[in-house]
């Protein structure tokens, strides 16, 4: 059986909209069969092989033994010496890979995610084994230390990620990413006043793109991009609670809007988050006098009244406008 050119969402996308292009002429019946017999939908399904309980159980006993060697392996890690723990880590790193790749390839949802997962702890086996080595070499260099764990985790992540739909794997490689841009930040020493921008104009970008549907998986990147934006922000407060505040409010205000123009209930609960980090900031910070917070507070209860005032009079009127 050959598998499909499209994605599971594509597919949800082209069953949703096909029966629309019928009714408007586009398209016959018969051509909306002939593409489905094209990408091979009209096949039966592929038994499910992972259920939803066995794939959850999975997890918890992957976690369960994680936490069950860490106990039996902590307090005697330093007897292993450089040897056990490099063998320990790099077996780690073997079977996340080696599992988690025979189960990607089974190509069942559930696997997919599961492997997934099990990569994710390949990762971490190889991130362990590249701290053991630092360790060994300078047990007080953090910062090259960093770099030589973030690297490795970046590459790894890039290379199962692909811009695929597998967000632990573009996870993974933000993680590294951000690990090594902190390590060679350090490591020519960049004051603050240059970091904390390049962090905010980096995430910037990164939603951008996202924002664009050029990063998959698309919600899950602009959710990454979102946070990058706010840590930027936060990031300004090592120089100027002032200017932190500033960009904060104008960091979350954009996410919020962003999030009201796309529609993603996901994407505007972290903008009302960042936006309530960011009010309270600045109200330690600019707005430190009473009357100000008195406004403040008046104009936020002012917007509450008008928006519950509006809804009361639009539903009696009729249907309310979701854009306006």
């Amino acid at each position: 059986m050959a598998p499909s050119t499209l994605e599971r969402r594509d597919v949800a996308w082209l069953d949703g909209h096909a029966h629309e292009w019928v009714a408007a002429g586009l398209v016959s019946d018969e051509q909306v069969a002939a593409i489905r017999h094209f990408e091979h939908l009209d096949e039966p399904a592929a038994p499910q092989r992972l259920t939803l309980v066995a794939e959850v159980a999975s997890y918890l006993g992957s976690v369960i033994a994680f936490a069950g060697g860490a106990a039996i392996i902590g307090p005697n890690w330093e007897q292993l010496g450089l040897v056990g723990q490099l063998v320990l880590a790099l077996a780690i790193a073997m079977v996340g890979f080696g599992v988690g790749t025979w189960l990607v390839r089974v190509a069942e949802a559930g696997t997919e995610r599961l492997g997934s997962f099990l990569w994710l702890v390949g990762t971490g086996g190889v991130a362990m084994a590249a701290a053991v080595i630092m360790n060994e070499f300078d047990p007080s260099d953090d910062t090259w230390a960093a770099i030589a764990i973030g690297l490795p985790v970046l590459a790894i992540g890039l290379g199962l990620w692909r811009n695929l739909d597998r967000p632990l794997q573009l996870l993974t490689a933000v993680v590294g990413f951000g690990i090594t841009l902190g390590g060679i930040g350090a490591l020519i020493e960049v004051s603050l006043w240059v970091a904390a921008p390049a962090v905010w104009m980096i995430a910037a970008v990164f939603c951008a793109v996202a924002a664009l549907d050029y990063v998959h998986p698309r919600l899950i990147a602009l959710a990454i991009g979102a946070i990058g934006v706010m840590v930027g922000a936060v990031m300004f407060s090592g120089v100027s609670e002032n200017v932190s505040a500033v960009v904060a409010m104008f960091t979350a205000a954009l996410v919020v809007a962003y999030s009201l123009h796309d529609r993603s209930l996901p994407l505007l609960a972290i903008g009302m988050v960042e936006f309530f980090w960011a009010t309270m900031s600045s109200m330690a910070t600019l707005l430190t006098g009473m009357v100000a917070r008195l406004i403040a507070v008046l104009i936020g209860l002012a917007v509450v009244t008008y928006v519950a005032l509006r809804a009361q009079r639009i539903g009696r009127g009729g249907p309310i406008d979701p854009v306006a």
